[in-house]
């Protein structure tokens, strides 16, 4: 009767784990396919960023080429008055002009010797205060508004 008992007993177990254990391998084949999506999923997500960030950096490397085609044609381009204004590439052409009349005597004179340094220097300084200014005037403005 024990003997039976524990017979029984051992089937039970023994069917139990092997109902248990084809439970297990039943959740592991089905859960198998998501985590290999996910994991598919994560690898193109990945390749998308590196496919991003290298398109980013091939546009970046073209910025001082296109800066340098910029300055080429800059320096290359004609020089064209600005309509209605003088033309004051002669002094005979603007010689009735003041602004013109400036101009030539600056440049014969002033930026002939070693002053002409001078002018560059003071068109910087003027160039910084009146950023500053204007910073402080931004400042000012948005310090208000708060």
């Amino acid at each position: 009767m024990l003997l039976a008992l524990i017979n029984g007993l051992r089937d039970v177990l023994v069917t139990l784990l092997n109902n248990l254990l084809t439970a297990i391998n039943t959740l592991i084949a089905a859960l198998a396919p998501v985590a290999l999506g996910i994991v598919n999923a994560l690898i193109a997500v990945i390749n998308l960023a590196i496919g991003v960030f290298s398109l980013i950096l091939q546009q970046l490397m073209l910025l001082p080429r296109m800066a340098a085609v910029a300055i080429t044609a800059f320096n290359n381009a004609a020089a064209t008055p600005i309509p209605g204004a003088p033309d004051c590439a002669t002094l005979a052409s603007g010689g009735d002009n003041p602004l013109c009349v400036a101009i030539y005597i600056l440049d014969n004179t002033l930026m002939k010797g070693p002053a002409g340094a001078l002018i560059p220097l003071l068109l910087g300084a003027a160039s910084i205060w009146i950023i500053a200014w204007s910073i402080n005037r931004i400042r000012s403005a948005f310090q208000g508004v708060g």
